[in-house]
């Protein structure tokens, strides 16, 4: 069995104040290589909370954050954005793309901040990859000119655009129709099962959730469940 590319150890996050809220409370879990995870759970129950501990956005307050082994919590903020940049890619419930960009230009960025191919390269890439995804007729249209589906598509290009290891997505669907949301949340899976990324994502699709690998229920900033086993 391959190690974990990405840990939590009892991970507590708190937003301290004169009232203390308390975000996520002693979660552990462990994610390897093609694992397909589902977080779901009510409004407020901390499960956009998690996905931000796991993607190195927001820091414990105690516990670990172990990325491809590397104990993450103490570590700077430059060096976090580093990780960040070179392991993760984040998709969003709200695309985020520039719109003043063409979809070309939008997945290019990420490859131009992390500086490790030539700019051919980059081109290339970025082409092959909206390519891929059925929009290798749409690389020189801005937002704008996208539908929804289309946009969101460009939103996951980018997050691939590193060849991240892990892809974190925070209800990537959320604003899409029942075609289009079937549409990205298959590119996930293939990810996934055929590409043997890490994908992670929150979702308040329950039906689009029972479809992961690994269904995690949170409640109340908790571990609630497991596939269907409650913690």
């Amino acid at each position: 069995m391959s190690a974990p590319v990405l840990e939590l150890h009892d991970v507590t996050r708190i937003i301290p104040g004169p009232v203390p809220v308390t975000l996520v409370k002693d979660v552990s879990l462990s994610f390897r290589p093609g694992d397909f995870a589902a977080i779901t759970g009510p409004s407020g129950s901390g499960k956009s909370s998690l996905l931000y501990l796991l993607g190195l956005i927001d820091r414990p307050t105690s516990g670990q954050v172990i990325l491809q082994g590397r104990e993450t919590a103490a570590l700077d903020s430059d060096t976090l954005a580093g990780l960040r940049l070179a392991n993760l890619g984040f998709v969003f419930q709200f695309h985020f793309l520039l719109v003043e960009f063409t979809a070309l230009d939008n997945v290019l960025m990420p490859m131009r901040r992390l500086a490790a191919l030539s700019a051919p390269e980059m081109r290339a890439r970025a082409g092959e990859l909206l390519e891929r995804l059925g929009l290798g007729d749409k690389l020189n249209q801005t937002p704008d000119q996208l539908s929804g589906g289309e946009r969101q598509r460009v939103a996951v290009a980018r997050a691939l655009a590193n060849d991240p290891d892990i892809i974190l997505a925070d209800e990537p669907t959320g604003n899409l129709d029942s075609h289009n949301a079937r549409i990205v949340f298959d590119i996930f899976a293939d990810l996934a099962r055929r590409a043997g990324k890490t994908v992670i994502i929150v979702t308040h699709e329950p039906d689009l959730a029972g479809e992961a690998d690994i269904r995690i229920g949170m409640l109340d900033g908790r571990l609630h469940e497991i596939n269907g086993v409650a913690r």
